[in-house]
């Protein structure tokens, strides 16, 4: 099993996390591993970070046409400030699986940062959330079409139900979404 590192900037301090794994890969039973500053391609796996990045989508992409895995590590969902901050790790996906992340301890996942509850109300709004412009073009959709879908579905399936709609940042609203309340 061959293995390609895409490192492309050097300085890059996340560097030091794929170097380690270009180390061991060999030990850990996983084959040659090389470094590359531009994808090659041809290899069992690929791993890099910032798979989401417009200059990585499209290695990510190959990789996965031509049957080879991908593993990313990107910056987490919170903590991601630090130098040293929190990443999360995703195989062959844009965003660790639900039973990827299920497989962590939950204090791994939250830390310290926030306490979650549940407090929906069953007979309360639907709410959309926007997934964000980068997404919907990483999903190979115009931005507001899975909305526009799903606010669709979700008005067919519950008529009588207020429907909300917030864009992930206020200025990524989608535009085709300005009649939803």
């Amino acid at each position: 099993m061959t293995v390609e590192i895409l490192i492309d900037d050097q300085s890059h301090a996340k560097n030091v996390l794929l170097r380690a794994l270009q180390r061991t890969a060999e030990a850990a039973g996983f084959g040659a591993a090389f470094e590359t500053p531009v994808y090659r391609g041809g290899s069992d796996v690929l791993i890099m970070w910032g798979a989401g990045r417009k200059d990585h989508f499209p290695a990510w992409r190959k990789q996965q046409a031509a049957g080879g895995r991908c593993i990313g590590f990107d910056p987490g969902y919170w903590g991601r400030s630090a130098a040293a901050g929190y990443s999360r790790l995703h195989i062959d996906t844009m965003h660790p699986t639900p039973e990827q992340v299920q497989r962590t301890p939950a204090e791994a996942r939250l830390g310290r940062t926030f306490d979650l509850r549940e407090d929906a109300d069953p007979a309360g709004p639907i709410m959309i959330v926007g997934m964000g412009r980068k997404a919907a073009l990483m999903r190979g959709e115009q931005p507001g079409q899975w909305e526009r879908q799903k606010y669709d579905m979700l008005r067919a399936e519950f008529p009588d139900r207020r429907i909300e709609y917030r864009p992930k940042k206020a200025n990524q609203a989608a535009e085709s979404l300005a009649d939803i309340p």
